[in-house]
């Protein structure tokens, strides 16, 4: 059955009536509500199958053509909670959560960072996602992280004044250790959208080889062998200013098998 999407009475946070039943809680605030009737009246019309249209289902039958872009091993919209992404405030100001349209990181405190996991390990591949800065400091860096295991990884990042890189990060032994950089490559364009305007990232990491792209034109690459898999990542952070009030959204996010 398809899912009928709304907001929450009491938040307004993106909702999906759960197929039965006349009650439903909220993934966000909690709050426990009745189902709209003219959404459970709208059921039984969803619960029936689509007309045959061959450019979705081809005459020869199979599979039905995907509705999304194709992605070896993952794609991710941000349409909806279910897919497990955190949601909720975290330590150090740090909110995580679905927006209209994607996956929100807003870094509240100065001085602060979060990474979004995957939950996942992978070895070979090419991430890419849309991203932009939705307001706070220009020099706050967002982007993906990739072979991140217990010890580190790898992060490609950009900010809002134009400024990108690669770099390698080790976490600190205990939650106190602040954690260390080294910058891999960097550089800066002019061909970003800023001021709201998403700008598509791309991570390859291919053996020793990690390669970034911007908005489809490759602007960097490097060579190191210390981190060979690990887990994929949303990242944001606080840049030289330290300044928070940083909130970053992603959209379309695939992990293609290379």
């Amino acid at each position: 059955m398809s899912l009928i999407q709304f907001q929450c009475p009491t938040c307004g946070g993106p909702l999906e009536d759960p197929g039965e039943g006349t009650t439903m809680r909220c993934l966000y605030c909690t709050a426990a509500f009745m189902v709209p009737q003219e959404l459970i009246a709208a059921r039984s019309s969803l619960a029936a199958p689509p007309p045959s249209d061959p450019a979705v289902f081809p005459a020869s039958g199979g599979q039905p053509k995907a509705a999304e872009p194709e992605a070896k091993y993952f794609y991710e919209d941000f349409s909806s909670p279910r897919n497990g992404w955190d949601v909720g405030w975290r330590s150090g100001g740090v909110k995580l959560g679905y927006v209209t349209g994607g996956y929100q990181i807003y870094l509240s405190k100065d001085d602060s960072g979060w990474e979004a996991f995957l939950k996942s390990s992978y070895t070979d591949v090419a991430v890419e996602v849309e991203l932009a800065r939705s307001a706070g400091p220009k020099d706050g860096e967002f982007g993906l992280t990739c072979r991140v295991c217990e010890v580190g990884g790898y992060s490609f990042w950009m900010t809002g004044e134009g400024r990108y890189g690669i770099c390698k990060f080790y976490y600190g032994e205990t939650e106190d250790d602040e954690e260390e950089y080294i910058d891999l490559a960097y550089g800066k364009a002019g061909f970003l959208q800023f001021s709201g305007g998403f700008n598509r990232l791309k991570a390859s990491c291919v053996g020793c080889s990690l390669v970034m792209f911007l908005n489809g034109k490759k602007v960097l690459e490097a060579v190191d062998d210390e981190f060979t898999q690990g887990d994929i990542g949303l990242m944001a952070q606080t840049g030289e200013s330290d300044r928070g009030g940083l909130d970053i959204r992603f959209r379309s996010l695939a992990v293609n098998k290379v």
